[in-house]
C-alpha cells in the first residue's frame, strides 16, 4: 500500500483509494473504485485541504501520523461539505483539540446543521480571496457555488501557484493504476 504522494517539499497528497463502495450515492457504479482526495501542507502552521469519507479514516488518520507524528494540525480547509470531503472531521476535532475548521458561511451552517458540533473558537470563515497565512504558503479562496453544493469552493496556494479544486474537475476511478494499464508509476509514490 502507499503511504502518500509528494506533491513537493510542504504539500503531500494523502488521500485514499477507496475500492470498497461500489456505488457513489448510491446510484453511480464505481466500478474502477474512486480517490477521495485530500492534502497535507507542512508549513509553520500545519494544514489540511479536504478530509476524506468516515469509512477510511483509519487509513486516512494513518497517512497524517505518518507525515507529522504528533505535531497538532492547525486547520483543516472543507472545500465541499459532501461526505467524500468531511467525513473525518469529526475525528480529527478530537484528536486535535487545536484544530479550526475553515470553509465559507454556507460550509460553517451545512456542517452544524449536518449535526458537527463546532463552536466558534474552533471556526474560521472565509470569504472570497480572503488570506490564509500558514508561514511561507498563502492560501486563499474562491467560491464556486453549485459546482456541486451551494457551499462549493477551491483553494489557491498563491506561493506555489496549487489550485485545489474540490470537485470542479473531478471523475471516478482510483489513483493506483487500474484504471488504464500503462497507468502506474511507482516512482510517483513514496
Amino acid at each position: 500500500m502507499y503511504c502518500c504522494t509528494k506533491i513537493n517539499d510542504d504539500i503531500i497528497w494523502i488521500g485514499v483509494n477507496d475500492r470498497k463502495t461500489e456505488r457513489f450515492e448510491n446510484y453511480i457504479p464505481l466500478d474502477n473504485g474512486i480517490t477521495y482526495n485530500s492534502y497535507l501542507i507542512m508549513d509553520e502552521k500545519i494544514c489540511i485541504i479536504d478530509g476524506v469519507e468516515e469509512g477510511e479514516n483509519g487509513n486516512f488518520l494513518s497517512k497524517i501520523e505518518a507525515m507529522i507524528g504528533n505535531t497538532p494540525v492547525d486547520y483543516i480547509i472543507v472545500n465541499h461539505v459532501e461526505p467524500d470531503h468531511s467525513g473525518s472531521i469529526k475525528n480529527m476535532l478530537k484528536i486535535y483539540p487545536e484544530l479550526k475548521v475553515v470553509g465559507n458561511a454556507k460550509t460553517i451552517m451545512m456542517l452544524k446543521l449536518l449535526g458537527l458540533d463546532l463552536p466558534d473558537e474552533r471556526v474560521v470563515t472565509v470569504k472570497e480571496k480572503d488570506i490564509l497565512d500558514l508561514g511561507k504558503h498563502k492560501l486563499t479562496f474562491y467560491l464556486m457555488p453549485m459546482v456541486h453544493w451551494p457551499e462549493s469552493m477551491a483553494t489557491y496556494d498563491i506561493t506555489d501557484k496549487i489550485l485545489f479544486s474540490n470537485d470542479a474537475f473531478g471523475s471516478f476511478g482510483t489513483l493506483d493504476g487500474a484504471i488504464f494499464d500503462d497507468e502506474v508509476n511507482t516512482d510517483f509514490f513514496y
